[in-house]
């Protein structure tokens, strides 16, 4: 059920070997909250580098613990569009991640495996630099 903590393991034909056992959830994210989120809420960074990386770090985390069984990505989303707008940065547009840098986003995160945050960090750059087109 959607807002609700993954309780049982996914069926085998749609298994995620990355996304962590079930049982760990509840643990992981108060680490999450401990070193992710109140490191980098409210994300007060200047640099659009520094940003950057916030965003890639906690995104990443967040969506290696997988803790929902539907709507990780777009809660992942929104937590990076709100730290965008404490920022001081305009609404992020992520249509890209769902064409073209779609395999470069899920190797991004299976980057984060390693604590290697920076091809999230490149990807979110290009958010930034490119700023949603509202009117």
């Amino acid at each position: 059920m959607t807002g609700r903590y993954n309780t049982s393991h996914l069926p085998e034909d749609q298994y995620e070997p990355d996304s962590a056992q079930v049982r760990y959830i509840p643990a992981l994210l108060d680490e999450f909250e401990q070193k992710q989120l109140k490191t980098y809420t409210p994300c007060n960074c200047i640099e659009l580098d520094e940003i950057a990386l916030a965003l890639a770090e906690v995104h990443v985390e967040l969506m290696l613990i997988h803790p929902f069984r539907e709507g990780n990505g777009r809660l992942g989303r929104m937590l990076a569009t709100l730290m965008a707008l404490q920022a001081g940065l305009p609404i992020l547009d992520f249509s890209d991640w769902d064409g073209e840098k779609r395999e470069p986003y899920f190797a991004a995160v299976r980057a984060g495996l390693d604590r290697d945050y920076i091809p999230m960090q490149m990807l979110f750059a290009g958010i930034i630099e490119t700023p949603s087109q509202t009117a």
